[in-house]
């Protein structure tokens, strides 16, 4: 058998399936990078980890992490779970996790999250704020309602992130109502 990208070197101990089977989960657990030469217009979704070389003008949507390559430039709004910034950001950012902003990074934007950790020589035309627990835990809760594909920003469930995101407070609150249906 020839070792491919996705391919391991097969032992008597495996089959053609299992084969099959590592290589396509690792399709669909690779992250999405769109290349330096490449320009997106409008809302850009995915359930996988994205690096931008390039430039996006829009929406960008993560479940996971979001990599601004020192090339990048987006102008335009990043929601995700993680977001690493080395390139350049006009626009905020919604960060249900960590955001990192490396020496060279800069971001002309709002940036909301409740971790939030900068580089010397990154530069920030931004205000901050840090998402406390109660509020982080609601996000979460309202992030397993975006569906990939959708049109962002006619969603209910996009609209309620950025809202609480944007005044800290939660109007009904989701993680009581699931913690009353699993009691």
């Amino acid at each position: 058998m020839t070792a491919g990208l996705f391919s391991k070197k097969k032992s008597n101990n495996d089959s053609d399936s299992e084969m099959e089977a590592t290589s396509v989960n690792a399709v669909r657990t690779a992250p999405i990078i769109i290349p330096e030469d490449t320009l997106i217009e409008g809302c850009f979704s995915s359930k996988n980890s994205i690096r931008i070389e390039g430039h996006l003008n829009g929406i960008l949507y993560s479940k996971q992490v979001v990599t601004i390559d020192d090339r990048a430039l987006i102008n335009g709004n990043i929601v995700a779970a993680e977001v690493i910034v080395s390139g350049k950001i006009k626009g905020n950012i919604y960060c249900l996790g960590r955001v990192l902003i490396k020496n060279g990074g800069e971001v002309d934007g709002n940036v909301f999250s409740p971790r939030f950790q900068n580089d010397e020589g990154s530069n920030l035309t931004s205000n901050i704020s840090i998402i406390n627990n109660s509020v982080s835990q609601e996000l979460i809760v309202y992030n397993e309602d975006i569906t990939i594909g959708a049109n962002l920003s006619e969603t209910d469930a996009y609209k309620t992130i950025i809202n609480i995101f944007e005044t800290g407070k939660v109007k009904n609150s989701r993680v009581a109502q699931k913690s009353a249906e699993n009691d």
